[in-house]
């Protein structure tokens, strides 16, 4: 049962390693975004395209993860991912 427990544990680690792995990619995909529309001085915050990405995550099979919980975790993503661009802006 200890091996079982242990085996799991570290298969949760490898998991959360990848998830952060994951969630740094995007926010370097999220600057690149940020670049270009600093370039093109379109603003930084999209709230429909937030929106847009919301509804797609939902969108997705998720039967064992609440709805609400899903969404609560995407919109702090979507917190991070507009701190990271805000970072990027020229100082002035």
């Amino acid at each position: 049962m200890s091996g079982d427990l242990n085996r799991l544990r570290r298969k949760i680690k490898k998991i959360d390693k990848e998830l952060v792995e994951l969630l740094l990619e995007r926010i370097k995909v999220v600057q690149q975004i940020g670049q270009i529309k600093t370039d093109k001085r379109i603003s930084i915050i999209d709230k429909k395209r937030e929106q847009e990405v919301i509804s797609y995550v939902l969108s997705i099979p998720h039967n064992l993860i609440d709805s609400k919980v899903l969404e609560n975790i995407f919109w702090q993503i979507i917190q991070a991912c507009r701190e990271a661009q805000q970072k990027q802006l020229p100082k002035t």
